[in-house]
């Protein structure tokens, strides 16, 4: 006679899952999937400028804090507008609620610049 011991073995039995366990014969509802845009190695799927942060949650914008468009969450470098002090153009100061400016217009604001110069007495 022929005996064959059928143990259970628990794991996770789906093939697409990060911790697929072939030899399970019972699924346990551990298995675990990788967030949307990575694999299961946290990398991301779409990376074209290799940046580590995923294309599809890249944000296009200007690094330069003294831009009128300034982005503090930008990941990806993007066109800067500047105030023009000479033509009065000025930042308009619009925001989109997340405190990065969105608008740039010529408001016809004067800007008065105070400029201290230090004499030495002699």
């Amino acid at each position: 006679m022929l005996y064959v011991c059928a143990g259970v073995i628990y794991g996770c039995m789906d093939e697409v899952a990060c911790n697929y366990n072939q030899y399970a014969t019972q699924d346990d509802g551990s298995c675990d999937y990788p967030e949307m845009f990575y694999d299961c190695e946290e990398t991301c799927l779409n990376d074209i400028d290799l940046d580590g942060v995923c294309d599809e949650l890249e944000i296009v914008g200007c690094f330069e804090p003294m831009a009128c468009n300034y982005h503090p969450t930008a990941t990806d470098e993007g066109d800067c507008i500047f105030a023009d002090m000479a033509s009065c153009e000025a930042c308009s100061g619009e925001v989109d609620g997340t405190g990065t400016i969105i608008d740039y217009d010529l408001d016809e604001t004067v800007f008065v610049i105070l400029l201290v110069v230090p004499i030495f007495l002699q």
